[in-house]
């Protein structure tokens, strides 16, 4: 994704997982107005939200609005994102990471990685992590939840062992533990001739 100019992005779920629909912001212009009408579905929306991102990664975003009677249901996972942790966006094509997935770092823009935790709904106040073997890899306690942390608004960078590997997230609301959510993938590097 090119990050030379703002986006924005209408984040909603669907009933079924959560979503998110970027807008270039490239024609716009310093202390500028402009009238906008985002091309998104959200007539099977539950909820949505609406944020905005400056070149200088500056984010600006509404409370969510509820656009049906909220279903109240067991906290949850509801996807993993793979994020470019040299731009803070999302890779192409991983948003969300489906179970199962092979990803080349070879095509891939960048090695300096991370992944997004979207919880569902979004009303955790905290995400554990287990990593393949280590079942205390991470703790998570601010949005946006993340596999390997961020700071100030920033992802940490992380590259992947070439191989399969596994994340299972857990939620929690308070003292309130969530379902948890297991991604199994797979991790090669075309570039590289001994890769297995």
């Amino acid at each position: 994704m090119d990050v030379s100019f703002g986006v924005s992005e209408v984040i909603y779920n669907d009933g079924q997982q959560i979503k998110r629909q970027t807008i270039s912001l490239a024609e716009t212009k310093e202390h500028g107005r402009k009238q906008f009408t985002f091309p998104v579905d959200l007539s099977a929306a539950t909820w949505a939200r609406f944020e905005v991102w400056d070149i200088a990664r500056n984010g600006a975003w509404t409370q969510t609005t509820w656009l049906k009677e909220p279903v109240k249901r067991a906290l949850g996972i509801g996807s993993f994102t793979l994020i470019n942790a040299d731009t803070d966006y999302p890779v192409p094509g991983y948003e969300p990471i489906s179970e199962g997935a092979t990803i080349d770092l070879n095509q891939l823009p960048t090695r300096n990685l991370n992944i997004r935790i979207d919880p569902s709904p979004y009303v955790a106040t905290k995400i554990d992590v287990e990593y393949d073997e280590d079942g205390t890899y991470h703790s998570d306690s601010s949005y946006p939840f993340s596999f390997t942390g961020e700071k100030e608004g920033r992802y940490d960078a992380w590259t992947p062992s070439l191989g399969k590997h596994k994340i299972k997230a857990t939620p929690y609301k308070a003292d309130d533990k969530g379902r948890p959510l297991t991604l199994n993938f797979s991790i090669i590097d075309s570039a590289n001739s001994s890769n297995k």
